[in-house]
């Protein structure tokens, strides 16, 4: 099997792809079913994941680029967070026609319960696999992550 460019395919290389997005979604349906009780879904539990680890009143538009979705996409979910009383939109400081996003207290209670959940399913995904693998997986991972995302950086730029 030959690549585009002629080089040699490994059936390992061949199949890539596949594998991440299976895995992909098997963890993000394992990681919904567990939060079900909670009422997120994976939209809404990145949105506060990523409101937590970033700074405090993001903006939409950055939250948006931060999560890779478009501005309308997040809006209709930063709607239902709002509405569940999880998120505020209040103007932004510096440019009273943007908005910036911040948990509510109830949101801060509801992450933690989210990060509990993750590493849970986490431990669980990894408790049989020698720890020296898996350092070797997420520097693969790291580098593939890095090569896809280098022409993507570019045009942001």
């Amino acid at each position: 099997m030959t690549s585009k460019n002629s080089k040699p395919v490994s059936v390992a290389q061949d199949n890539i792809g596949k594998r991440l997005a299976e895995v992909a979604r098997w963890w993000r349906t394992a990681l919904d079913e567990r939060l079900r009780p909670t009422g997120l879904t994976q939209a809404k539990w990145l949105v506060l994941l990523d409101l937590k680890r970033r700074s405090e009143g993001s903006l939409q538009k950055e939250l948006a680029r931060n999560l890779a979705v478009e501005c309308p996409t997040l809006v209709r979910t930063l709607d239902a967070l709002e509405e569940a009383n999880l998120v505020q939109r209040r103007p932004s400081k510096d440019d009273r026609r943007a908005k910036t996003v911040h948990l509510t207290a109830r949101a801060r209670e509801v992450v933690v319960e989210v990060e509990v959940t993750a590493a849970q399913l986490r431990d669980e995904a990894v408790k049989d696999i020698d720890p020296r693998d898996l350092d070797a997986f997420l520097r693969v991972l790291d580098g593939i992550a890095n090569n896809i995302k280098k022409p993507h950086d570019a045009l942001d730029a």
